[in-house]
């Protein structure tokens, strides 16, 4: 029998603000991360991010009609299905390596900016001269391993909190960007910069050193599976 829901019986169930903020922290990250290692691509670095975010709502696209398929395992069983076990395996490697990394990268810019902001040279003379580089990647560890604790004993955060917090950050970054953009539009020298693009064609190594730096801004395949619990039902 076939079901047809319609967005305006949806959204009486469905908490919009909290599973947009969790979608929003899991995909909009990556493009502050790749707008951050993208300098040696030059002026044309804002522009390649900026197409990779259009090309990474195509995708999501892409990703919420498949969902409709009714296909059991999410990326990993799309992936399956149309390309064999093979691809199945592939999906899975990068999934796992895509968890792993943004935990990772995560918890380092954390560690990063609070060692910068608490930490000083003098602070830590106790501990023998510790740079504060050093005290960055003890104080990563600790929060992956404080993570990690969290998901092997079963203790779950409050979602609420977690979406607030989401976008108190999103509205700081947007007063940046506003602030960003001001000063850009004032600074004339940097404007004309930012709008000149390089004339001579580059190579295939600089097309594929672009494509490595932009493409983690197109997102993972289940960062709706994982906002969907989040959702009351019917999901």
């Amino acid at each position: 029998m076939r079901v047809v829901l319609s967005a305006t019986a949806l959204l009486s169930f469905v908490s919009v603000w909290k599973a947009a903020a969790l979608a929003i922290a899991e995909l909009g990250v990556a493009a502050f991360f790749v707008a951050g290692v993208s300098e040696p691509l030059g002026p044309v670095a804002p522009w390649l991010i900026l197409l990779m975010c259009a090309v990474a709502a195509f995708v999501r696209a892409i990703d919420i009609e498949s969902w409709g398929l009714f296909v059991p395992g999410g990326l990993i069983g799309r992936a399956r299905l149309a390309f064999g076990a093979t691809g199945g395996r592939l999906a899975a490697a990068s999934t796992l390596s895509e968890r792993l990394l943004l935990a990772a990268v995560g918890c380092g810019v954390a560690a990063h900016y609070g060692a910068s902001l608490v930490v000083t040279r003098e602070a830590l003379s106790f501990a023998g001269g510790l740079a504060t580089e050093e005290f960055t990647v003890v104080l990563a560890v600790v929060l992956v391993g404080l993570l990690w604790i969290r998901a092997r004993i079963g203790f779950d955060l409050d979602s609420d909190a977690i979406a607030r917090g989401i976008w108190v950050g999103v509205a700081i970054l947007a007063i940046v960007a506003v602030w960003g953009t001001i000063t850009l539009v004032r600074e004339k020298p940097l404007l004309e910069q930012l709008i000149t693009l390089p004339t001579a064609p580059g190579s295939i190594r600089t097309y594929l050193l672009a494509l490595a730096f932009t493409l983690p801004i197109v997102g993972g395949g289940d960062v709706l599976a994982h906002s969907a619990y989040e959702l009351p039902p019917p999901r």
